[in-house]
């Protein structure tokens, strides 16, 4: 059954379900238009579509908050959408939780200690008389069609008392009592109501003592009988975009630095700047710094599931500044090895500290798009990462460039702490009866597609090197249109992933697509590579880093959907490793064909049939979990 168009729509935990059918039941005797799915939906309607009528036509939304609900990944689902359509958010405290980031700003109505109290604030911010009378016992109505995992009681007999007449001018003796009035006329109820529920007007003269209500007695609370202080008003201030977006940009930034320090050692290495160390060396170095960032990916995700996303970023950041500093001060080979491979430790936790970030403090519809926001860095420190550090290695040397990107890290230290307040500090909550396992199908499932459709862009720094071989002062051009290609590929698939959310409709398709796009490149690709043709191979690449950033954001955006909120980072975690060992493994063989004049064209196939192999593996492995509903229609795999 649809909302009235005045209602307010309760979004709950299950977990919290009696507390809510409670609360729903005193707001309606009160006069209040509420919707709750288990008094309104008729037995026979689509609960989905049904939530999802209400929720559209709801005005206002109430979100009970309880450690159940703050992990809940559908109240949290009808928190982004209510607060994209600008509507009314009024957070009511039932548990000791911690307060999700997005409604901080809002006032809450606190249930915790005195049910009566939080009630009547309720019922006036609702702009009903919080003045009426309660029966003294009452048995809860049944809600229309229950929970599936929840039994239905019972009905038990209610037996009305009599009517009775007004009291007179009550005596000036210790105690007030509870004011009964004459029975309201009867009139047809509706059918969620009980009998035995009167609600009143308060008749009393001005001089009269006040109207009490009668709490339900429950474990924790007994009767109120005492008068209360009179309602205060609530004030819902909206979530500013700083608030949102600032976490967003620190990814970006951060990004940013994680590639600038992978790539600079490589970079002056390759320029002739670090002459301390012979090629094998240099080999070793830049196997430890892969090593530990492959091995560390999972480990920096679990840890940030557990206790949240400042504590863990700020070490990150803490011990590669340490390395990039420690780059500068080695002044042994087998230094210089150990501080890139501690590098890698470092660094390997920007992708999952990445995921958790937009997870944390954006809402449901603009999680892709931040995404995308927050990998843009990584194409960006391709570009200016040579005009910002070989410039200072010619002015002063290459160990002065290693420690200017360590004081850069320390910079965004300093910004990182500035947003303490705003990055939400809730770890790890209990998990839901309802969610799916961290080890779900649809986790192996994003994984995979996630490491073989990036192969791309792995090896596009390869295909450029072999394209540009004969005229080297073109390499700058090739990294700058390649870069714009992943930018705009970052940022195109997040707008696409946040449109496609809310529909209901998952990326197995697009998977498919993009594979056959990547497929009909080949030809093209093995013309340019035999011909030299620079004015045909970049724009090749180009697309090529664009298909890639369609695999990579549409993974994470299915991943974060399908899974439990509280795996996310270890589940990006897990993709930066099976990338970067796919990557180990397929390395040698690709780079081995593309240096060798006949074997290029099947470097490019090899690379171009990884994707499809990820989009296969995506569609065996899916499956659309079971959960309760949410506010939008039940997610389905498209073929």
């Amino acid at each position: 059954m649809a909302a009235e168009p005045q209602a307010t729509f309760v979004s709950y935990s299950r977990d919290d379900s009696d507390f809510a059918l409670r609360l729903a039941e005193d707001l309606k005797s009160a006069g209040a238009t509420v919707w709750l799915d288990q008094l309104d939906i008729k037995p026979g309607e689509r609960w989905a579509r049904s939530v999802q009528d209400a929720l559209t036509a709801s005005p206002r939304i109430l979100v009970i908050l309880s450690p159940s609900s703050v992990d809940s990944t559908n109240v949290d689902d009808e928190i982004s959408f209510a607060l994209e359509e600008h509507k009314t958010v009024i957070p009511v405290l039932y548990r000791e939780c911690k307060i999700p980031f997005r409604l901080r700003p809002y006032q809450h109505v606190d249930f915790r200690t005195d049910y009566a109290r939080g009630l009547r604030i309720l019922l006036s911010n609702l702009a009903v008389n919080p003045n009426v009378e309660l029966p003294r016992q009452q048995t809860p109505p049944q809600p229309i069609i229950e929970p599936p995992h929840r039994q239905p009681e019972a009905p038990k007999p209610v037996h009305e008392e009599p009517a009775t007449k007004p009291k007179p001018e009550p005596k000036p003796e210790p105690k007030p009592k509870a004011i009964k009035k004459n029975k309201p006329e009867q009139s047809p109820a509706p059918s969620f109501i009980a009998p035995n529920y009167k609600i009143t007007p308060d008749p009393l003269p001005p001089q009269a003592p006040p109207v009490h209500i009668e709490a339900k007695p429950t474990p924790t609370n007994i009767p109120v009988t005492t008068p209360s202080p009179p309602p205060q008003e609530i004030t819902l201030p909206s979530t500013s975009a700083f608030q949102q977006w600032a976490p967003c940009v620190a990814m970006l930034l951060l990004t940013f630095l994680s590639y600038s320090g992978r790539n600079i050692f490589s970079l002056l290495y390759s320029g002739f700047f670090v002459d301390d160390l012979t090629s094998e060396q240099q080999g070793l170095a830049l196997l430890g710094f892969s090593i530990l960032y492959m091995l560390a990916s999972p480990f920096w995700g679990l840890w940030m599931d557990r206790a949240g996303l400042w504590l863990p970023t700020l070490s990150a950041i803490v011990i590669w500044s340490l390395a990039l500093a420690s780059h500068g001060l080695s002044q042994s080979p087998t230094r210089l090895i150990l501080a890139h491979s501690i590098l890698g430790l470092g660094i390997a936790a920007t992708v999952p500290a990445a995921v958790k970030a937009v997870v944390d403090t954006l809402p449901a519809t603009r999680r892709a798009v931040g995404l995308g926001i927050a990998y843009t860095g990584g194409p960006l420190a391709t570009v200016f990462a040579a005009p910002i550090f070989i410039p200072i290695a010619i002015r002063f040397s290459w160990r002065f460039a290693c420690t200017f990107a360590a004081l850069l890290s320390i910079v965004w230290i300093i910004f990182w702490l500035m947003l303490r307040a705003t990055i939400s500090q809730s770890g790890s909550s209990p998990p839901q009866a309802t969610e799916e396992s961290r080890w779900a199908r649809n986790f192996f499932a994003n994984v995979a597609v996630y490491s073989f459709g990036a192969i791309p862009v792995a090896f596009v720094f390869s295909y450029s090197a072999r394209i540009a071989s004969i005229r080297i002062e073109s390499r700058s051009f090739i990294f700058w249109l390649t870069s714009a290609g992943l930018i705009a590929g970052y940022l195109f698939f997040g707008k696409l992933a946040d449109h496609l959310q809310p529909r209901g409709t998952r990326p197995g398709l697009i998977f498919f697509i993009l594979s056959i796009a990547g497929l009909l490149l080949v030809p093209l690709q093995m013309t340019a590579l035999r011909s030299y043709r620079l004015d045909m191979a970049v724009p090749l690449l180009a697309c090529q880093m664009f298909l890639g950033a369609g695999f990579i954001i549409m993974a994470l955006s299915d991943g974060i959907a399908m899974l439990p909120r509280r795996h996310t980072a270890f589940f990006a975690g897990v993709c930066t490793f099976a990338w970067a060992l796919i990557t180990a493994i397929t390395s040698p063989t690709i780079t081995r064909l593309l240096n060798l004049g006949e074997g290029g064209p099947s470097a490019f196939v090899i690379v171009a049939v990884l994707p499809l192999l990820g989009a296969i593996l995506w569609r065996v492995l899916s499956t659309t979990p079971t959960a309760h509903p949410s506010p939008f229609p039940t997610q389905k795999a498209s073929t």
